[in-house]
């Protein structure tokens, strides 16, 4: 070979070699800013068939760079003890992932412990919230997990609706990709995660198996719904709910069979559209399902003095323990 041409194919060799380089140096940059501002440490999931799925027990997962706590029991917040105290009053927050609030709500910005915290004084100073949330979970989901587990006590449920869930049936982990072990990687789970968004936007392909008509499923989870209040009622704690509509609104239609089966329970139900329209709903919503911050701010107050008027008040004259 001529001197020339190996001078050149050397020349070659030595930017590849030098590309190849910069991109493990540029990977490896991008893995360590990852790890240094703490994003894409997700939760890790395991199937259950009675509910779907659950976090894992014992975690501490940083999503968005807000680093909290899935306690014992598999749910986002504090430890708790399973038999409550006598001078505790216990909340629990039932709901999918507008109640869990997401890797990018920071604990105390989710509205289940600002309203905890503006209810005190209400019940006395000892309040504890269980936050029972699962991002993903329908009304299948949810029911299936109060029969089977329960509300731990919880001397007041309150059952959080998105109008998301009007019509969604059951789900599982594997439905959302989310990781039954975390990755060793958080830039590959990142990529991993940006590319199935994408692949479900874009590339969405019909499923290859029936699915039951949305009426069908809708009338489904109003069954559970009714079935799981009286149950919850009929074991001794007071129940409220709350509902939370996406940017665009609510099918009214389901709304109202959701709101007359609450009333026929006695149930208080609280439609927070007409409050979050009142402001400005796109900068109460992070992508037109899930609240930001501010909405988050909103919906606590509206709740808190919800509860205050339709549980507490109503209640006042026999006194709340």
């Amino acid at each position: 070979m001529p001197r020339d041409e190996q001078q050149k194919t050397a020349r070659w060799g030595q930017r590849v070699l030098l590309v190849i380089f910069s991109t493990l140096i540029s990977l490896v940059g991008v893995e360590a800013l990852l790890r240094i501002f703490d994003f894409a440490d997700p939760p890790v999931f395991e199937e259950n068939p009675d509910y779907g799925y659950l976090m894992k027990p014992n975690q501490w997962v940083s999503t968005w760079g807000h680093r909290f706590h899935i306690n014992r029991a598999g749910l986002r917040g504090s430890e708790f003890a399973t038999a409550k105290s006598s001078d505790t009053y216990r909340i629990a927050f039932l709901g999918d992932s507008i109640t869990y609030g997401g890797g990018s709500i920071p604990e105390e910005t989710l509205f289940v412990n600002k309203v905890a915290f503006a209810l005190r004084g209400q019940v006395g100073d000892r309040i504890e919230v269980i936050n029972i949330s699962v991002p993903g979970w329908g009304i299948e989901n949810l029911t299936g997990y109060v029969e089977k587990v329960g509300i731990f006590q919880a001397d007041l449920l309150v059952w959080v609706v998105s109008a998301a869930d009007f019509r969604r049936p059951k789900t599982y982990a594997s439905d959302y990709g989310f990781p039954d072990r975390k990755p060793r990687s958080r830039l590959l789970y990142a990529l991993s995660r940006s590319f199935r968004v994408l692949r479900g936007g874009l590339f969405r392909r019909p499923s290859q198996s029936p699915a039951p008509s949305s009426a069908e499923t809708m009338m489904r989870n109003l069954l559970l719904f009714r079935g799981t209040l009286a149950k919850t009622l009929h074991e001794g704690a007071r129940v409220a709910v709350v509902m939370v509509p996406t940017e665009d609104g609510e099918l009214a239609e389901d709304r109202d069979a959701f709101r007359a089966a609450a009333d026929g329970f006695s149930v208080p139900f609280l439609d927070t559209m007409p409050i979050l329209q009142q402001q400005r709903p796109k900068e109460l919503f992070q992508d037109g399902v899930h609240l930001n911050p501010s909405g988050h701010e909103v919906v606590a107050a509206a709740i808190a003095e919800f509860l205050k008027e339709e549980v507490f008040a109503a209640h006042s004259a026999r006194g709340v323990n």
